[in-house]
């Protein structure tokens, strides 16, 4: 953030109990999107939701709303298409935003190249990202090829000695993003272009929508390992609502049984408390089997308690995840 922005946040807080600011902060334009620009963001922006949640860290991920940054200067403002709020919880209400208010700044912005006004996105918005504060900005352009002095990608970045600069310019299909820890990556061409997110060494593999995630469990073949007939009740039929066929066992010994017939099983979903012959004992007794070695184990518990992560991983000899039997979430472990 500039000296100035963070002068005037830390002016304004020392008058935040003044009289109500009479200054009218706009929350929408009176200007359309383009439907490419739209069809772009709508896969985007629950991409992205998605891709932080998957890192453990669910973020706010805005789009297309107004961003003020300096009080009682309403022209001092930005309308990211995309943009990600540190620490604000996602699925907010938010009609516009008010930095000096909270003294969040977005991380994180993108800016589609609009059709109608490119020299805005090019130019104009530029500088106010920079007086903003946002750590990096980058622009996109599907309509890059129309013209020699138009690129597809532009990302800026906020530098310690240099201020807000541009610190890559591309025709690539894909630009990597230092705040989000991934790339975002150009799919398909002309009016059927979209945004996605890459990972990987070079973004080669792609963050799953929700709607490919769901479609990627369609005939999995999971074996329930759990003496508990509610909780193999509850399981089964969340999994087949996605198309997977499962296969039930009451307690260790059956499950080796079951899965020795059945060695195209693509994951194993194990009870760790069970009579005869526990999880604990049958991970191990499963990771000892060379053709299984690799097969994914997911513990599952009513409540995880202290010590059981730790169980699973000595028996298991992998990081074994837990999960909830009734909402299939994974378990925060604490020691009460």
């Amino acid at each position: 953030m500039t000296g100035a922005a963070q002068q005037h946040q830390v002016e304004t807080g020392r008058h935040r109990h003044r009289a109500h600011d009479p200054t009218f902060y706009p929350t929408e334009e009176k200007v359309g999107q383009d439907t490419l620009q739209m069809r772009i963001l709508e896969i985007l922006r629950p991409l992205l939701e998605r891709w932080y949640e998957l890192s453990g860290k669910p973020t706010f991920v805005g789009e297309d709303q107004f961003i003020y940054y300096e009080r009682f200067h309403p022209e001092k403002v930005v309308a990211p298409d995309l943009y990600v709020l540190p620490g604000v919880k996602p699925g907010r209400r938010i009609k516009s935003w008010k930095v000096w208010k909270t003294g969040v700044v977005p991380t994180f912005a993108l800016e589609v190249v609009s059709s109608s006004d490119p020299a805005k996105d090019y130019h104009d918005v530029i500088a106010r990202y920079g007086e903003l504060g946002v750590s990096e900005l980058i622009v996109f352009d599907p309509d890059h090829d129309g013209a020699d002095d138009r690129v597809r990608w532009q990302r800026y970045r906020r530098l310690q000695r240099r201020g807000f600069v541009q610190v890559e310019s591309s025709n690539a299909d894909r630009i990597r993003s230092r705040v989000l820890g991934c790339f975002l990556r150009v799919v398909g061409d002309g009016d059927d272009a979209r945004l996605r997110l890459g990972t990987g060494p070079a973004g080669d593999d792609l963050v799953p929508t929700e709607a490919e995630g769901h479609e990627a469990l369609r005939g999995r073949r999971v074996l329930v390992i759990d003496d508990d007939a509610r909780n193999v009740f509850a399981i089964t039929s969340t999994l087949e609502l996605y198309g997977m066929t499962v296969t039930q066992a009451p307690n260790g010994r059956k499950g080796v049984e079951a899965l020795l017939s059945a060695d195209d099983t693509d994951l194993i979903l194990m009870d760790v408390m069970m009579p005869e012959m526990d999880g604990y004992t049958t991970m191990n007794t499963i990771r000892q089997m060379p053709s299984f070695a690799a097969l994914p184990i997911i513990a599952v518990t009513a409540r995880a308690m202290p010590g059981d992560r730790e169980k699973s991983i000595a028996a298991d000899r992998w990081s074994v995840p837990f999960v909830n039997v009734i909402s299939l979430e994974p378990l925060e472990f604490t020691d009460g």
